[in-house]
């Protein structure tokens, strides 16, 4: 017998004792599965708190900020490299604590100076039954770096490696409230919501739940850094990674209380870009001397995105994949989300630029978008500065190839510059030759599709509904990127779902950023163990 979402609610969710004997007549396998979910869901409940308290606030307490790669200090470089072995040995901690076997730990270090660990997958593997299938579970431990001075409730300094609850404002199926929270950095992005799936996972074992499922997790320790060594690690670890799925715990919510689970990721490119006309010069000698922040400043401005949201880069718009029929559709229902006039509200912003004719949601999926994130060289004072750098990015529509775009940035840089005039190479005042300008291919990661039509899909939103009793899921399109997703499913060849359990009152990525203990931790958790039930039975039924 095929259950439905009604069979499921009424029989797992909301009946008695009494009922939940034999809900609708179910056959007596059926009744069992439900009372060993439900079983679950109860244990998940009853020690949620205390397990926040025990196992999660030490994880979050770990100041495992994700490493820049242009260090300043030595001091730096040990601070960092210990909070991350730190995370590292938790990690492993709380996959031992569950039985996980075959541990390991790839550490990948920086190929500039192997002084700095750049990164750590740590990973385990859970269960080894052939008749069950196999589940990869990937979030990342690592955390974006905080200004503390902002951790700030009225007169109130709140330390961000310091986990403690508070109750904040929510806004849940339209009604406001109060909510409890764990405030900490990296509440909600992304070790809160990775350590969902440890508690679920948990839940089933302490009430001698068999698991669904076997299980491979990746905790990645460099996420926020784009995953670096992503490919490699992969690569070189394809056969301990073999699954039948990969879910991805890293997903943000237009609406508190709801989940997410995202059809589309652009992709990214990164460039660094350095213009050395020299040394220093007095700014007395200004109109004659070639001003390198000047330059900069042309270039930047030139290729940038304006009101239209066009990239003067030609040739860049070659190989986008439209948007479908079905994605246009999830669009034109989230549109009014992303009014020009909601973002500048939900978002503190002064202006939204898009004169264009195309939504902002659209625009931000569909399209390619440059960005510049940093320009240093110059000082104040008075002097003409060299060498000046920018660091850009470029984020890939779906279609693009990142390798491509690169080869048509650096081309254009070197169009606009020597088109003035301005010479390859010269010599300075030590008879040294130097280039006049230098791009460098920093990272790329190609654009997500996810077919939420697929059969798993269908499972997993199913499940979230249950998880979180509610009547739809939010379903997104990104213009952020998760990069280790492309290259799960280029060469595992497998499904990939991101789906994920933060709200947008999480401040994700900003000062007090929060998790919500009930329709963030519980909820996820609830939802999590349904999934694993659930879609077991998909896999092993082959989607059908």
């Amino acid at each position: 017998m095929k259950l439905t979402r009604r069979d499921f609610t009424s029989g797992l969710l909301g009946a008695t004792a009494s009922h939940l004997l034999n809900p609708f007549n179910l056959a007596r396998a059926e009744v069992t599965e439900l009372q060993r979910v439900r079983k679950a869901i109860n244990y998940a409940e009853i020690n949620l708190e205390n397990r926040v308290i025990s196992e999660l606030f030490p994880f979050l307490s770990i100041p495992n900020i994700s490493p820049r790669k242009d260090f300043i200090t030595n001091v730096e470089i040990n601070e960092r490299n210990k909070a991350m072995l730190d995370s590292v040995r938790y990690c492993k901690k709380m996959l031992l604590a569950r039985g996980f076997k075959e541990l390991r730990a790839n550490q990948y270090k920086n190929k500039n100076n192997q002084e700095i660990i750049e990164n750590v997958f740590v990973t385990g593997k859970l269960g080894n039954d052939p008749s069950k299938p196999t589940m990869l579970i990937y979030y990342h431990a690592d955390v974006q770096d905080v200004k503390r001075e902002a951790w700030v409730i009225g007169n109130k300094q709140y330390d961000p490696f310091i986990p403690t609850f508070l109750t904040r404002t929510t806004h849940i199926k339209g009604e406001k409230g109060l909510g409890k929270a764990i405030l900490a950095r990296g509440s909600s992005d992304d070790k809160g919501q990775g350590w969902t799936h440890l508690f679920a996972i948990e839940s089933y074992q302490k009430t001698n739940t068999e698991l669904p499922t076997n299980f491979v997790v990746v905790i990645d320790h460099g996420e926020e850094n784009g995953s670096p060594y992503g490919n490699e690690f992969v690569k070189e670890n394809r056969e301990y990674l073999k699954s039948d799925i990969a879910m991805i715990a890293d997903s943000l919510s237009s609406e508190d209380g709801r989940p997410s689970l995202d059809y589309g990721l652009r992709g990214i490119l990164k460039a660094k870009i350095t213009l050395d006309f020299g040394n220093d010069v007095h700014s007395g000698e200004g109109n004659i001397i070639g001003s390198a922040m000047q330059e900069m400043i042309h270039l930047l401005s030139g290729i940038g995105v304006d009101s239209n949201l066009k990239i003067n880069i030609p040739g860049i718009y070659e190989d986008i994949i439209p948007v479908s029929e079905l994605e246009r559709k999830l669009m034109e229902a989230k549109k009014s989300s992303f009014t020009s006039e909601a973002l500048r509200k939900t978002k503190g912003l002064a202006y939204v630029r898009n004169n264009s004719d195309m939504s902002n949601l659209e625009a931000i999926c569909s399209l390619p978008s440059f960005e510049v994130h940093n320009i240093e060289g110059g000082k104040p004072g008075t002097k003409i500065p060299s060498p000046i750098t920018a660091d850009v990015t470029i984020r890939l529509a779906s279609g693009q190839d990142p390798e491509k775009v690169y080869q048509k940035l650096e081309d254009e840089i070197y169009r606009r510059i020597y088109s003035k005039g301005i010479p390859k190479t010269f010599k300075d005042k030590n008879g040294n030759e130097r280039q006049t300008v230098n791009v460098k291919n920093e990272e790329g990661s190609p654009a997500v599709k996810i077919d939420l039509a697929h059969p798993y899909a269908k499972a997993i939103e199913f499940s979230l509904l249950e998880g979180f009793e509610c009547s739809y899921v939010d379903k997104l399109c990104a213009g952020g990127t998760e990069p280790i997703a492309s290259v799960l499913q280029d060469v595992l060849k497998i499904p990939v779902f991101i789906f994920g359990y933060s709200s947008p009152g999480d401040n994700y990525h900003g000062a007090l950023e929060s998790f919500l203990l009930k329709e963030g931790v519980f909820y996820g958790t609830k939802s999590n163990i349904i999934i694993y039930d659930k879609l077991a039975k998909e896999i092993i039924n082959g989607g059908n």
